[in-house]
């Protein structure tokens, strides 16, 4: 060992002469014919992108401000190797010109080198170029002996605080393109990727994986009374990796000591596109001074998973800029994910230390108004096995699902597939299926809805969710409101008979569950309340007609479409009112007749163009309440009369329908409707009709909502027989409803047993 502090001391003072050293030559950069600059050193990189050359090519590592390495001084005692080199200050490029930066081979590595890309601007790094600013912590004594756990005492490791700044530019990564960077102990926040400005755009396309040589030192796993975390174990530790056990470490697409891609919290206005690769940040248990705690997507601007490629991720954080302690400022900031192949998960492939993930690492965190808008993809959590950390979000934040393909596995959440499939109408019913699986314990499936709104349709499912969401804010006209006569049963999904104050033009009709209980995969923070989690169907949208069926409510009959509640209560107070034969007629013959009548009653739902408004009643209404007889032309033959109620005089025809001993004696359709009927001496009318109370006037039965009587008459029926009547009536629109069928039985004698 003393040998070694001998060199180690040699080494540094060496070092810290060559690092002040400059090279004192330069080779001019290749240009070829079609302006692509070609790269082999720091100084031909340098007079390519200075000298305005849009296109860049490298195929060597170019190591920016690098004294002499070690190993070239014989002064490095374990090969090439991060603590064999010795960087100066990090080389700085603020883009004055667009610029392509392309690789060529496995060795097109840039190192101690940061680009920040301001408005107007576009870096794209393409083909295998690597951006490697990993441990960057500069050569000195206790590096060099490996006391990195002493060196945080005395000041700590810089290292380089982010690769790429976007600062209002454009940022692509294409091909196989890499960002790297971070030191192990730094105390300061290293990202690969930070977006400092608004109107900044990144585009991350690339995929692969970075693999780098790396020392490793020999761990001390368990010393009795000690932790990981105490100094001495780091200090012993860290001398131990001075022993540089050399080994190949695997790096995603992007990696950041904190964070791969990173916007800072009052970034909102900037927008981040990944459509292919791997992300992560270290995800060390605890760091000796570090307060922070950022996924290793963290944004409060608008983050784009899309596409159809392999993406992987793991941890997301929108509305970041809060502390391990859940402190700090919260942001806003959205998620849109609309890739089936994407994946939100703690382990992803082509992460070193993937299984040293923090015990506060989620695969998704939602701080303060942040939002999640998930139409397909998975997020899970395969490390924490024993106590899955899923999703975790804040009373403020939004989570807005819709599961928008065919195949049950679009959105899943903990391996649980969550959906409610797109709204079907058959006649004038609506239903939809749901996996009443995808819930959390103690949540109110009851929640489990049909909803009307006047969101348009479109074929694309984050469009598709973005315009359900639209249509239900405040203000909107129409306003989203439940169906009321929406049911729900995990056997039969949902259902709901009509549609309430619908523009036949077009609304739409869908899906709709509110998760209310807060519990896995949806966790609170600090285990308060969590946001609002809400599922969506896909809508059908079009113009709603009855399509000749009729609109159904539990004991209740469809009695007519109005153009709304008040024009029927209108048209209503004007038949109890008045004699005038127009509001007792209504046989409409004129073509350019737009399907209403006296601007109340909908006569043709084809024709008319504004909201409908079903008008039910109580299925007593129609029911048969009595039977009059009077002898036949024939001896021991009857006529019969058969009783019935409607409500109003806006009905197209009342029908009786007649059978005897399961066979079809005939139909008897009337058109008439009347105040009351006469029966022997008496006037027999309703208790609810207008003419109640005056002399003369007997009552029949009170049944539902009949007002006015409307009767069948049959002839010459023999006694001794029983028949089944069905009283059915057919609304000024069509639509035929039917009531229950009553059995009458004709004594021998003629009396109605």
């Amino acid at each position: 060992m003393k040998k070694l502090r001998t060199k180690g001391t040699v080494a540094a003072a060496i070092v810290a002469s060559a690092a002040m050293l400059l090279s004192t030559f330069a080779i001019a950069p290749a240009n070829a014919a079609d302006g692509t600059c070609a790269a082999s050193d720091q100084d031909t990189f340098n007079t390519c992108i200075t000298s305005g050359a849009s296109n860049i090519t490298v195929n060597k590592t170019i190591k920016f401000n690098a004294g002499k390495a070690l190993i070239d001084l014989g002064l490095a005692f374990g090969g090439e190797t991060d603590l064999a080199d010795s960087y100066g200050t990090p080389v700085e490029y603020t883009l004055d010109h667009s610029v392509t930066i392309t690789g060529e081979g496995s060795s097109a590595i840039l190192r101690n080198v940061i680009f920040t890309v301001p408005q107007n601007q576009t870096l794209t790094l393409a083909g295998t170029i690597v951006l490697d600013d990993i441990n960057l912590t500069g050569t000195n004594l206790l590096g060099l002996l490996g006391l990195q756990g002493l060196l945080n005492l005395v000041g700590g490791v810089k290292g380089i605080p982010t690769a790429i700044n976007v600062a209002g530019g454009t940022l692509n990564l294409e091909d196989t393109a890499h960002v790297a960077a971070g030191a192990k102990n730094a105390l300061n926040q290293q990202r690969a990727i930070a977006v400092t400005a608004g109107q900044s755009i990144v585009n991350l396309n690339s995929s692969g994986e970075y693999k780098r040589s790396e020392q490793a030192g020999l761990d001390i796993q368990v010393l009795p009374g000690l932790s990981d975390s105490n100094l001495i174990v780091k200090a012993l530790n860290d001398l131990l990796g001075a022993l540089t056990i050399k080994r190949t470490a695997a790096y995603p697409t992007v990696w950041g000591r904190d964070a791969a891609v990173y916007s800072e919290p009052g970034v909102t206005d900037a927008t981040i596109n990944i459509t292919n690769g791997i992300y992560s940040n270290q995800k060390d248990k605890e760091v000796l001074g570090k307060t922070y705690l950022n996924g290793a997507v963290s944004s409060s601007a608008t983050v784009n998973i899309t596409g159809g490629n392999n993406v992987k991720i793991s941890s997301v954080k929108i509305g970041n800029g809060v502390d391990k302690n859940h402190n700090g400022s919260n942001t806003t900031g959205t998620l849109n994910l609309d890739n089936p192949k994407a994946q939100l998960d703690q382990v992803v492939e082509n992460d070193t230390d993937a299984q040293a993930a923090s015990t506060d690492s989620w695969a998704l965190e939602l701080r303060s108004s942040a939002t999640a808008n998930i139409t397909a993809g998975s997020i899970n959590d395969t490390l924490h096995t024993n106590s899955p950390k899923v999703i975790e979000s804040e009373a403020g934040s939004k989570i807005n699902i819709l599961a928008g393909g065919t195949e049950a596995g679009d959105v899943k959440i903990a391996n649980q597939s969550y959906w409610i499939r797109e709204a079907q109408k058959s006649g004038a019913k609506f239903a939809a299926k749901v996996n009443a699986n995808a819930s959390v314990a103690g949540e109110d499936t009851s929640s489990y809805e049909l909803w009307s709104s006047g969101a348009a349709k479109t074929d694309n499912t984050l469009a598709q969710l973005a315009a359900l969401v639209k249509a239900e804010t405040a203000g909107s006209t129409p306003a989203a409101a439940k169906l009321s006569q929406s049911t729900y049963s995990s056997e039969n999904g949902l259902s709901a008979a009509y549609l309430e104050d619908v523009n036949a033009d077009g609304r739409a009709v869908y899906g709709r569950h509110v998760i209310t209980a807060s519990g896995s995969p949806f966790e609170a923070v600090k285990n308060s309340t969590a946001g609002t989690v809400t599922l969506y169907g896909l809508p059908w949208v079009g113009k709603y007609s009855t399509d000749g069926d009729a609109p159904t409510q539990t004991s209740k009959l469809f009695a007519g479409w109005y153009t709304s509640q008040s024009a029927f209560e209108k048209e209503d107070a004007l038949q109890a009112s008045t004699s005038d034969e127009r509001h007792h007629n209504w046989n409409p013959s004129d073509e350019t007749f737009d399907g209403t009548y006296g601007q109340t009653v909908v006569v043709s739902t084809d024709k008319y163009t504004g909201s409908l408004y079903p008008h039910f009643v109580s299925d007593e209404t129609i029911k048969v309440t009595g039977v009059q007889v009077a002898p036949g032309t024939k001896t021991g033959r009857y006529n019969l009369r058969f009783i019935s109620g409607v409500d109003s005089y806006n009905f197209k025809s009342v029908n009786f329908h007649v059978e005897y001993a399961g066979r079809t004696l005939g139909d008897i359709t009337s058109t008439g409707i009347y105040d009351y009927v006469v029966a022997g001496n008496a006037n027999k009318l309703f208790p609810k009709n207008p003419y109640v109370g005056y002399e003369g006037y007997e009552q029949l039965p009170e049944q539902g909502d009949a007002r006015y009587v409307t009767t069948g008459v049959i002839n010459n029926m023999p006694g001794g027989v029983t028949l089944d009547i069905t009283p059915s009536w057919t609304t000024l629109d069509g639509v035929t409803v039917s009531g229950s069928t009553y059995q009458v039985t004709l004594q021998k004698d003629g009396t109605i047993a």
